[in-house]
């Protein structure tokens, strides 16, 4: 069984491999200055199972008995965990279309003498 370690980083591994064959395919190519873009999407999409969890925590919440500091707080958790996934998931969007849409403003710059 996959636990929440797991999907992260398999959920980091998707989101890089997504925007690696999306500047691939594109470029033909990439550079030493596509890493950075890269290391973001790995983070990005690492966070994703950690943020659905979050928001997952309010249907089941720490039992009562002890109870946690987090009792009372679930719906602020799952607020968080939606935040967090809503910045994930632009910053995945956003990394794949400029993966995407980048080689057009390179042929421009080609183009032009």
């Amino acid at each position: 069984m996959l636990d929440l370690t797991k999907w992260t980083v398999i959920s980091g591994f998707g989101s890089f491999a997504l925007v690696f064959f999306i500047t691939l395919f594109r470029h033909k190519r990439f550079d030493a200055a596509d890493f950075g873009s890269f290391a973001v999407a790995f983070f990005a999409g690492s966070n994703i199972p950690a943020a659905l969890f979050l928001c997952y925590y309010v249907f089941d919440p720490d039992p009562p008995n002890p109870q946690s500091r987090l009792y009372g707080y679930e719906k602020y958790i799952a607020f968080a965990g939606l935040s967090f996934l809503f910045v994930s998931s632009a910053t995945i969007t956003a990394l794949c279309k400029k993966a995407y849409t980048e080689i057009s403003s390179q042929e421009n710059d080609s183009s032009n003498p």
